[in-house]
């Protein structure tokens, strides 16, 4: 789960992250299934944005949130 502060976060052009590129970013994810699974792809996707951004000044929150179940599959 995201906020639009991902999608929307823009570099010094002003260009936005945007949904595409988070999409791609997503489509790299893999070996995601040990214990810190969660906390890597959020950690991961920030870094991501914070490379994009580069040093423009934030234009809104950003907040990524990832559940990793580690409950019995049924």
């Amino acid at each position: 789960m995201i906020t639009d502060g991902v999608t929307e976060a823009h570099n010094p052009e002003q260009h936005l992250y945007g949904m595409e590129r988070l999409l791609t970013y997503c489509a790299t994810i893999t070996d995601v299934l040990g214990a810190d699974g969660a906390e890597a792809i959020c950690r991961g996707l920030y870094a991501d944005v914070k490379r994009f951004v580069q040093t423009a000044d934030p234009s809104d929150d950003i907040t990524i949130m990832a559940i990793r179940f580690a409950g019995p599959i049924a």
